[in-house]
């Protein structure tokens, strides 16, 4: 209980808009100043990459303003090859890209608005695995997974897709 706690509010942090500068500043000290302004702490498990992150070779200079810090993150880090994802003790975990995309969350979706209007569950998963990320499903060979239950969703898969699903049945609902 306390970890999904934690997680949620790291996504509530995440969400905040953002506004902040940094002009010739390493990667790992521009993510020290995220944390200090907005309390989100960034790690880096692998520590050669933590190291990388301090050198000259990972340098930004960047204005970012109205942007969610979820959003801002993905700029800081996408030109670097890097992503990142929640921890369950609410701090982000900076990664390659290549790791990210390899990576199998939980993430359950209530669609219970969406069936009490009428969409059919199995209309959900067929159009999710079909349209996000085929080859990935295991019904492809690959090695993500989607389970109806009554009212949710419950998907194994990265932070990207999680984040696309979720477009997708906030469009399926009007929002």
């Amino acid at each position: 209980m306390v970890t999904l706690r934690a997680e949620l509010l790291a996504c509530v942090a995440l969400g905040q808009s953002v506004a902040i500068d940094f002009i010739d500043t390493s990667l790992w000290d521009a993510l020290h100043r995220i944390h200090e302004i907005y309390g989100v702490f960034c790690h880096f498990p692998d520590v050669e990459l933590g190291k990388a992150a301090t050198k000259n070779t990972m340098r930004v200079t960047k204005s970012i303003r109205d942007l969610p810090l979820s959003s801002a993150l993905d700029e800081l880090l996408t030109p670097f090859k890097l992503d990142w994802y929640i921890t369950e003790y609410a701090t982000v975990n900076v990664i390659t890209a290549e790791e990210a995309s390899a990576r199998r969350d939980l993430r359950v979706f209530p669609i219970v608005e969406l069936t009490e209007a009428g969409h059919g569950v199995y209309q959900f998963v067929k159009k999710i695995t079909e349209t996000i990320e085929p080859k990935s499903w295991q019904a492809a060979g690959g090695t993500a997974t989607i389970r109806a239950l009554p009212g949710v969703l419950i998907v194994r898969h990265n932070r990207r897709t999680h984040e696309r699903i979720a477009k997708l049945l906030e469009s399926l609902a009007g929002k």
